[in-house]
């Protein structure tokens, strides 16, 4: 009573992984299987080439021994039961893929609980195949980079339309269809482990905030963009935002854009924002 385990597939994965003896939780989160990505104290990635017809199909597990404390009594808190990192993920990539935004395919996930807190978890994924639009923003003469950068504008449009906050780092996109039309540029999110992994109510300053943050992390990672390239992924986010708004009355988007004009003024207090 004091340990349980939580194991899930999704139904159109599960005889793949029972064929590659990936069907058990043990297996999966502690097992030597594929080569590792990443390792850092108490959370690795690993990839995972399954053989496919003349090709391997690539998935991506990521492990998580342990969570703080402190963590699992936030969500106490917030009268919610505290998860491991991977589960947060899960939760996340689900919310979004039934919101149909792009983002990776979860394929198996599970965690371990001892007394109600998160032990360890793991979660499973498929692959994405395309360019990191960090590579393709780390060249500021890449013939692709505008229509990136308004497809970045976009996506953020979209999810901020449908309540999702949380800061998109450009390392967190993947381009799966390049093209010199801004509109046939397609790109699809990873990485979205969240601590409140659920829509929220749509809020001006909640955008404002969001778009900050996105902006700082950009800045962090190195890729400046130029004040000409800002105004146009503005111009596509408010595109955007109108359309999945389209039903709301115009005044939700004219209380936004004086929060885009502080965000791409110059020394805007907002530029800080962390």
């Amino acid at each position: 009573m004091w340990q349980r385990t939580r194991f899930d597939i999704a139904t159109e994965y599960e005889q793949d992984l029972i064929r590659h003896d990936l069907n058990d939780f043990d297996r999966l989160m502690h097992a030597e299987i594929g080569d590792v990505v990443v390792r850092e104290p108490f959370r690795e990635v690993r990839r995972i080439d399954l053989p496919d017809g003349n090709r391997a199909r690539c998935l991506y597990l990521k492990r998580c021994t342990h969570q703080a404390l402190r963590k699992s009594l936030r969500s106490w808190r917030r009268f919610t039961s505290p998860h491991i990192e991977n589960v947060r993920e899960y939760r996340m990539v689900d919310a979004l893929r039934r919101a149909g935004m792009p983002v990776m395919e979860p394929i198996a996930w599970g965690e371990q609980r001892v007394l109600g807190f998160p032990r360890r978890g793991f979660l499973l994924v498929r692959g994405v195949e395309g360019i990191e639009v960090t590579a393709i923003l780390a060249r500021p003469d890449h013939p692709n980079r505008k229509p990136i950068i308004e497809a970045i504008g976009r996506l953020l449009g979209r999810l901020h339309g449908c309540g999702f906050y949380e800061a998109v780092r450009p390392r967190d996109l993947i381009c799966t269809t390049q093209s010199a039309q801004a509109e046939a540029t397609r790109l699809v999110l990873i990485d979205r482990e969240s601590d409140e992994p659920t829509a929220q109510a749509f809020s001006a300053d909640a955008c404002c905030r969001a778009l900050a943050k996105c902006h700082c992390k950009m800045h962090r990672s190195g890729f400046d963009l130029s004040k000409t390239e800002r105004l146009r992924l503005m111009r596509s986010y408010l595109a955007s935002l109108d359309a999945t708004w389209s039903a709301r009355p115009r005044e939700s988007i004219d209380r936004i854009s004086p929060y885009v004009a502080r965000y791409t003024a110059p020394g805007s207090k907002y530029e800080g924002l962390q």
